[in-house]
């Protein structure tokens, strides 16, 4: 193999040094992308389920409202709930 030379061996060295962080930052940005094309979804279950208990335990006291939510979820994603109900509506 010849070695590179110039601006371009310069990278390849870095490229060749640094490999795992470069490749691990592209993957992270990629997944960011993609993320960040279907922040505009709005999935059933949170126009259905998540937005009306959040709304409904901000009206009536954020924790104080979830003795009386009607909810078959576990109660700490119901407490992790209360916490987003501080958090302006909607949060999607």
């Amino acid at each position: 193999m010849y070695p590179a030379i110039g601006r371009e061996g310069k990278l390849l060295s870095f490229l060749r040094a640094h490999w795992l962080s470069v490749g691990f930052l592209v993957i992270t940005l990629l997944a960011v992308l993609i993320r960040a094309s279907g922040f505009s979804y709005v999935s059933h279950d949170y126009s259905a389920f998540l937005e009306p208990w959040t709304l409904y335990l901000k009206r009536h006291g954020h924790f104080g409202g979830l003795a009386s939510l009607q909810s078959d979820y576990t109660s700490p994603y119901l407490v992790l709930l209360a916490f987003l109900s501080y958090l302006p509506s909607p949060f999607y």
